[in-house]
């Protein structure tokens, strides 16, 4: 199955079926095809390209007037009841209860019973939701419907885990997981072993607990292995997530073992990144045949047009339409988007010691992994010398900490509280950090969109004066990035991209791609852009694209891969749903282009860009894949080649961006490492503006990956400790 290998449709014969049955108007079979690959989606962790041929099939039973297709609204609300939308899913569940009576189907009405069952689970009704599943898998087992005996299994051991029937948990355990075996379905078998040993874990059988994580573990690389894309690879971990933050866990907490926890946790971390950057290094991506390229090329250009017919729509209901065809074209391209220099070998790689890691960090250095969990989080501290494990807060507390604060900058507050707060969860525990003045921090969860150097050590003093906050995917893309450097003999040529023609709004209404509202010119770019260039002057070559010669082609035509500094001051957009749809915005004027560079595109870019900046709105915002990292548009860009990336987490002001990013080219061009000078740009900004400096104007924008060089190219040959 393609979709089981990266490919957005099932295998090649479904999906040939699939778009044979939509062009000749085979309802029934679109319905069913459809649903098959929905299927297939949710087993490979990509809930919401399943969601989308799953709304897609619905749409046409409600046509057809053909609601009796039971399969396609069983399959959306089990999607939905993945994604915890247990509202959403409820319509869905009824339709289901009041067909499966209509029918009298017994396979529908174990379907029901199913759902049922999830419904009471989600509303923390135990009793009830475990009557419901024991009936569900009383008549799966009678009429062999191996795939829901192993969906019920899984559900009703979690159960039983809770309630402390551990032995009977087991029991249930191993009779889904002969199931799963039988339903074709790798991934299933894998999530019951991973159960398994988390039941072992709760008896104290620890070694038989290893033994079996091990195993999982095992399993899903030799899946893995079959993948030649980083993004698929992606979802796939984001979907096992839990298997490796239960065996991390196990390893930290009850193995007291923190370097085999960080081997295990760094398996997932940003591990799209790291495979493609190993893979890579080593092996050149062949180009693809002549007619697959053309078949590409006609399908994107479908896509473009489709997309810029999206700036200027007003009619809702063609607007309905649009998304449809373009999520349609979107799985025709399938792996064609994501070929590139992110393709990646089909192997697996061995996780980085503990031990190399440390040999690449500073004096002074520490790395700080989060790891969100209930009823305990963790973070690793990996220092030079040493690794250890510390407890902290549950995973709720400290994201609600992290909502509320960010609610508090967004209003244009300091939220100083909050700030001491959350110093007092994230790093207070982690000891005495005086003598840790660079800190690289891994994130987790919601993390992702927390600035630590605006938290509070005390009372007016923000960790930004006293310590170099970096941000990483993982220890792993740092170790990687660091150990590949070389230095450039030559100046450095910078590319800027600003002040972009966009519509105006009398001309075309609004515009709905992506959740985005009407874009308004950024007239502040254009000497965002000329500061910039003049800061330069004597160290790099400038080569800028500004006003009407701001387009998606002329970006393109711009060897990208021969500039060492891309700035891009457009406007930016973040879909958590599909965040491949994020995108930079240059306006719709292009006749070839849509003008919206979007993340799938940028990752099959070629860069060896040392420094990418998107002074851009909630560029760093995107998906967040749990253990794997989040998926956005410094993801897609670090898969490209680049070695760091500036991206903001919240909403960017024009003006004080371009202030911001004025002052940080300064001290670049000064030779300060790429981290230190956006460190100072910001405490520059704050001194300028005292009591005015709230964080919504300078803390949004985060440099990921490796901060630790200079635009010069200048490399320390002895690393030395800093003094801030």
């Amino acid at each position: 199955m393609k979709v089981l290998a990266g490919e957005p449709a099932a295998s090649d014969d479904v999906a040939a079926s699939l778009w044979h049955a939509k062009d000749t108007g085979d309802i029934s079979n679109e319905l069913r095809f459809r649903t098959a690959i929905a299927g297939m989606y949710r087993s490979a962790g990509r809930n919401h390209d399943a969601l989308g041929h799953l709304d897609r099939a619905l749409d046409l039973a409600d046509q057809e007037q053909a609601s009796s297709f039971f399969a396609a609204y069983f399959e959306k609300a089990v999607v939905l009841f993945s994604e915890r939308q247990v509202d959403k899913a409820l319509p869905l569940v009824d339709h289901c209860v009041s067909e499966a009576r209509l029918t009298g189907s017994r396979v529908n009405a174990a379907q029901a019973l199913f759902l049922q069952g999830m419904v009471k689970s989600e509303r923390g009704l135990a009793t009830e939701a475990g009557d419901l599943l024991r009936q569900t898998l009383d008549i799966a087992r009678e009429v062999g419907y191996h795939r829901l005996v192993s969906m019920t299994s899984l559900e009703l051991s979690k159960i039983y885990r809770i309630s402390g029937a551990l032995w009977k948990a087991l029991d249930v355990a191993e009779q889904g997981l002969k199931s799963s075996l039988k339903t074709g379905d790798p991934f299933e078998a894998i999530v019951h072993i991973q159960n398994k040993a988390a039941i072992r874990a709760d008896q104290g059988r620890f070694i038989e607990a290893d033994r079996l994580y091990q195993e999982a573990i095992g399993a899903l690389n030799a899946l893995l292995a079959k993948f030649n894309s980083a993004h698929a690879r992606a979802f796939i971990i984001s979907r096992m997530s839990d298997l490796y933050a239960d065996y991390y866990s196990v390893s930290l907490m009850k193995l007291k073992d923190p370097a085999k926890a960080f081997a295990i946790l760094e398996q997932a971390r940003g591990r799209s990144i790291s495979d493609s950057l190993r893979g890579r290094m080593t092996f050149p991506v062949l180009p693809k045949a002549p007619e697959k390229q053309d078949s590409f090329v006609l399908f994107e250009k479908a896509l473009a047009d489709f997309q810029k017919r999206l700036w200027l729509k007003q009619d809702p209901p063609d607007f309905r339409s649009v998304l449809s065809e373009i999520f349609d074209l979107e799985q025709h391209l399938g792996s064609s988007r994501d070929a590139g220099r992110h393709a990646v070998e089909g192997q697996i790689f061995a996780p980085i010691p503990v031990t190399e890691i440390q040999e690449v960090l500073y004096p002074g250095e520490v790395i700080l992994e989060y790891v969100l969990q209930e009823p305990h989080s963790t973070c690793l501290a990996i220092g030079r010398d040493n690794i250890h494990g510390i407890t902290l807060a549950s995973r709720s507390v400290i994201e609600e900490a992290v909502k509320n604060y960010r609610e508090e900058i967004r209003q244009g507050r300091m939220g100083t509280e909050i700030a001491r707060r959350l110093y007092a969860l994230l790093l207070a525990p982690v000891g005495d950090l005086t003598q840790k003045l660079r800190i690289t921090i891994v994130p987790d969860g919601l993390l992702h969109l927390l600035p630590f150097e605006t938290l509070s050590i005390q009372p007016g003093r923000l960790l930004i004066e006293t310590h170099m906050i970096d941000y990483s995917p993982a220890a792993t893309v740092t170790f990687l990035l660091r150990k590949n450097s070389v230095a450039r003999t030559r100046r450095s040529w910078f590319l800027g991209v600003g002040d972009a023609r966009y519509p105006s709004l009398d001309e075309s209404g609004s515009v709905f791609f992506a959740n985005t509202p009407h874009p308004a010119r950024l007239p502040g770019s254009r000497a965002e852009i000329s500061a910039i260039e003049k800061a330069l002057d004597g160290v790099s070559d400038t080569v800028t694209l500004l006003g009407e010669n701001v387009s998606e082609s002329a970006v393109k035509s711009s060897n990208l891969e021969d500039f060492d500094i891309l700035h891009f001051a457009v406007h930016g957009t973040s879909d958590v749903d599909f965040p491949a749809r994020s995108a930079l915005l240059f306006g719709p004027e292009s006749e070839s282009d849509d003008d919206i560079f979007q993340a799938w595109e940028i990752s099959r870019l070629r860069l060896r860009a040392d420094l990418v900046v998107m002074s851009a709105c909630d560029t760093a915002v995107g998906k967040v894949l749990d253990q794997e990292g989040i998926s956005n548009l410094v993801h897609s860009f670090l898969l490209a080649g680049a070695r760091s990336v500036v991206a903001s987490i919240w909403p960017a002001d024009d003006r004080s961006s371009a202030d911001l990013m004025t002052r940080f080219y300064s001290f670049l061009a000064q030779g300060m490492d790429k981290g230190s000078a956006l460190r100072q740009a910001k405490l520059d900004f704050i001194k300028k503006y005292q009591d005015k400096a709230v964080p919504i104007y300078w803390a949004g924008f985060v440099m990921i990956g490796d901060s630790s060089d200079s635009i010069l190219g200048k490399h320390p040959e002895s690393v030395k400790e800093e003094t801030y």
